[in-house]
């Protein structure tokens, strides 16, 4: 029974795959001119299996900080699903409000959410510790690093979201330009909206401190996976890729939410 859900999840990320494949070798105009509605179809499933999992395993799980933990991989799993449909499906919209205003808030919901799972992630690794080291000195940090996030975050948000309602191009065009009109914007776009990935480093640590517990271990090793992918996935650009690999991060996402069950097992024993 227990490896049941994982061939689940093996089926809904190899049978959408082969089908891409099948697809762009035999009609890629067809795929091309139908990517709003194939792209869901093709990748949801795993995505939203991820979620299910992750917040099934949330209602398993005794303790808080796990709870949270678990949450905060299903809310990223949803986050990064909705930023890559954003960019993929949306942003070829002849509509500019949506194709120059979704992508930024896509990726400004993902950023938001890397950080929430870095969060989560750290109180839970602080938790399992049996010395209940601080890694990094989280727990004195997080709070300023939370209000800078939730403002820089924010702000993006609220000026893109305004731009897009009053069909303002041409700051929209500024933003996909990277010109952002005064120096302010332009250090708050360009600098402050990179301080989630400061979650890379501070869950390198604890994955470093949390290598005894074999749960987490996995839990870290599969998140590392699926982040390896999804930086090719933007970065290296091979062409005929971009589906499998996105459908390859949201079978770590899965795999990250089910490692965590066996805390959730163990849990209801100690309780």
């Amino acid at each position: 029974m227990a490896g049941r859900p994982v061939v689940l999840g093996l089926l809904l990320f190899l049978i959408p795959s082969a089908l891409i494949l099948i697809l762009k070798s035999s009609t890629s105009a067809f795929v091309t001119s139908n990517t709003a509605v194939l792209f869901p179809a093709a990748s949801l499933p795993i995505y939203v299996y991820a979620v299910y999992w992750a917040f099934d395993t949330r209602r398993a799980l005794a303790v808080r900080v796990y709870r949270g933990q678990a949450q905060a991989t299903g809310i990223l799993a949803f986050a990064t699903w909705f930023s890559g449909y954003a960019v993929i499906a949306i942003s070829n919209s002849p509509n500019p409000q949506l194709n120059l205003g979704v992508p930024v808030i896509g990726l400004s919901l993902l950023l938001l959410s890397i950080f929430y799972f870095t969060d989560a992630t750290m109180k839970a690794a602080r938790r399992s510790d049996p010395l209940l080291r601080d890694t990094l000195l989280w727990s004195k940090i997080r709070i300023p690093l939370w209000a800078i996030v939730l403002f820089t975050l924010g702000l993006i948000m609220a000026v893109v979201g305004y731009a897009a309602i009053t069909n303002n191009t041409d700051v929209l065009n500024g933003i996909n330009d990277g010109t952002y009109g005064n120096a302010f914007f332009n250090f708050d776009f360009n600098y402050l909206i990179n301080l989630p990935f400061i979650g890379v480093v501070l869950i390198a640590a604890a994955a470093y401190r949390a290598k005894w517990d074999a749960t987490l271990r996995r839990h870290f090793l599969w998140l590392a996976f699926g982040l390896a992918l999804y930086f090719i996935l933007f970065n290296f650009n091979i062409p005929g890729t971009f589906a499998i690999l996105f459908l390859g991060v949201g079978f770590a996402l899965y795999m990250a939410a089910h490692s965590l069950a066996p805390v959730g097992r163990m849990q209801r024993i100690i309780e």
